[in-house]
């Protein structure tokens, strides 16, 4: 009696599918797993009052590329004011301001009077994400972080079996922050304290992210996107739509896919509009975030 052969299910090209198949029927829109606010207008720690102009763009911009959840930006010595301090190596963001200044003049009559003339300056701004120690005596209700239930964190096994198992795994460190991050200059993955996610599918998926950039560093997998592309750029997209990729798989490796697959592909579908929906470079973001996939797994 004969017996035919089945070849085991490939899981990456299961979840590439289904990623692909929920970004042709519309997605939700993307959302940050763990909780802490949303970053919406920017305002002036200061006046409290809301940026307008060119600078509502230049700040959104800037809380978007970084992950802050925070409205609000505040200069450096204000930082100090509040008792805090801006982080070593972070960077500011400028905003613009017309400066009105006063000279004096001869008229056609020989009388001298006196003409206001304006000037575009610039300051630089942190938001207050990039702070610490800020006194919350000092800040408005709306900018301390108001968590509600806190996580009550169980880890999963599958889950701590593959970040324990990668190979030269970065350094990886919790904190108050409300972003999650990989910082390539010095090999470490940040990410928010546990007990503020959603739940623990959640967790996974990003640290699953994060780790997935760290793949791209010279000492793993060396790629050329990885850490130096600037935000927008179409390398930039790419890095994090392989990042987002090796997530997804490892997600499905580990059994939680049904928990995440929505907001990865809703992540996903923004970087695709973003880049012109461009379909191919999707293709080649699936088979590198393949690659980091089966780099953390140490394949």
């Amino acid at each position: 009696m004969s017996t035919v052969s089945r070849k085991k299910p490939d899981v990456y090209q299961i979840i590439t599918d289904r990623i692909l198949e929920a970004l042709d029927k519309g997605t939700v829109p993307w959302r940050k797993p763990w909780r802490g606010g949303s970053a919406g207008q920017p305002k002036s720690l200061a006046t409290r009052k809301p940026y307008n102009g060119v600078n509502v763009w230049l700040l959104s911009m800037s809380a978007q590329a970084a992950g802050y959840t925070s409205p609000y930006w505040v200069t450096y010595k204000k930082a100090q004011a509040l008792g805090g301090q801006v982080r070593k190596g972070e960077k500011s963001t400028v905003a613009v301001f017309w400066k009105r200044y006063e000279k004096e003049r001869t008229n056609d009559a020989g009388s001298i009077v006196k003409e206001d003339f304006w000037m575009l300056r610039y300051y630089r701004l942190f938001n207050i994400d990039q702070c610490d120690n800020l006194d919350p005596n000092k800040l408005p209700v709306d900018a301390i972080p108001v968590d509600g239930k806190e996580l009550d964190f169980e880890p999963l096994a599958a889950c701590e079996s593959i970040v324990r198992n990668m190979p030269k795994r970065p350094e990886i460190t919790h904190s108050g922050e409300r972003r999650a991050y990989y910082r390539p200059s010095v090999d470490e993955v940040h990410m928010p304290d546990k007990k503020h996610f959603e739940n623990e599918p959640l967790y996974y998926s990003i640290l699953f992210h994060e780790l997935g950039h760290s793949t791209g560093h010279s000492i793993r997998l060396n790629r050329k996107e990885s850490g130096v592309a600037a935000f927008g750029s179409a390398n930039y997209s790419k890095e994090e739509l392989v990042a987002e990729f090796a997530s997804c798989m490892l997600c499905g490796i580990a059994g939680i896919e049904s928990a995440t697959i929505e907001n990865s592909a809703s992540y996903i579908d923004g970087w695709q509009k973003a880049i012109k929906k461009n379909r191919k470079l999707v293709i080649l973001a699936a088979s590198a975030g393949q690659k980091g996939a089966d780099y953390i797994r140490g394949l």
